[in-house]
């Protein structure tokens, strides 16, 4: 079984995080990989909670799972996605990652538990559990 880990910088802009992923999949399944991990929030990075909040709704989320669930399918591989925001229904939101089978169905899904919180020197503090 091949694997691959992708590492991308991602962004606030869906649509090139997206295109990175497709083409990472494309590039990795060309080398016989089945099975492709992006990182936490490979979908959207941001650094205000507002932004994620204008984002991340019902409607966005399902344009962006079919989307993830073609390129597993166009791809034949296993494509695990290491998170992205979802919204809880209350306010809050989950990051929550999924798993596509080489078909394109959506296998699974876990929310993240383990929230980071970090303060660092000179900046402000940074609490991924208050939202």
């Amino acid at each position: 079984m091949k694997i691959a880990a992708l590492q991308m910088c991602s962004s606030i802009q869906v649509d090139q995080n997206i295109d990175a992923i497709a083409q990472a999949a494309q590039a990795a399944a060309s080398q016989g990989v089945i099975y492709l991990q992006t990182p936490e929030m490979s979908v959207m990075f941001a650094e205000k909670r507002a932004q994620l909040d204008a984002w991340a709704t019902d409607e966005n989320v399902a344009q962006t799972l079919n989307a993830l669930a073609d390129i597993a399918r166009n791809n034949a591989l296993y494509l695990h996605i290491g998170s992205m925001a979802v919204p809880a229904g209350d306010g809050r939101l989950f990051n929550r990652s999924f798993l596509f089978s080489p078909n394109g169905d959506l296998l699974d899904t876990y929310d993240k538990i383990h929230l980071f919180d970090a303060d660092v020197e000179g900046e402000e503090p940074y609490r991924e559990s208050d939202n």
